[in-house]
């Protein structure tokens, strides 16, 4: 009975140690793992300062963009805005002498009337023949 006794005992202690050691191993693997992807996450944080300028900078060479293209800041440039009858115009295509304009300017807005539009060395003029202004 002793002999079985000690036969069970040393049985159990082998499977306890064997137990303790693939729980031990386990835990390694995992750790290992968790290291792992703290050092990736170091280096993500070390890169981060680098990632966070690149973006400002994008972002500010988007708003130099977005500002260039304001209409404001094209009209301080010397352009305008042509407009007759509530339509922009990009060309003197469809207008006559007479047709009313509002021209718009950095700094104001000037209404004025085609006295004569000239396309292609052709003229045609106001029946009046003079310029006048709203």
């Amino acid at each position: 009975m002793q002999r079985t006794a000690a036969a069970i005992s040393k049985g159990l202690r082998e499977r306890t140690w064997h137990a303790v050691r693939s729980v031990e191993s386990a835990l390694q693997r995992q750790l290992h793992i968790l290291n792992t992807q703290l050092e990736g996450a170091k280096t993500s944080l070390q890169q981060f300062p680098e990632f966070v300028g690149t973006i400002q900078n994008r972002l500010s060479a988007s708003e130099r963009l977005m500002q260039s293209y304001n209409p404001s800041a094209v009209l301080k440039r010397g352009y305008a805005l042509v407009a007759s009858g509530g339509r922009h115009l990009s060309g003197s295509s469809g207008l006559t002498a007479g047709d009313h304009l509002e021209i718009t300017m950095h700094d104001g807005i000037i209404n004025s009337i085609i006295s004569d539009i000239s396309n292609d060395g052709t003229t045609k003029t106001d029946p009046a023949g003079q310029a006048r202004f709203a």
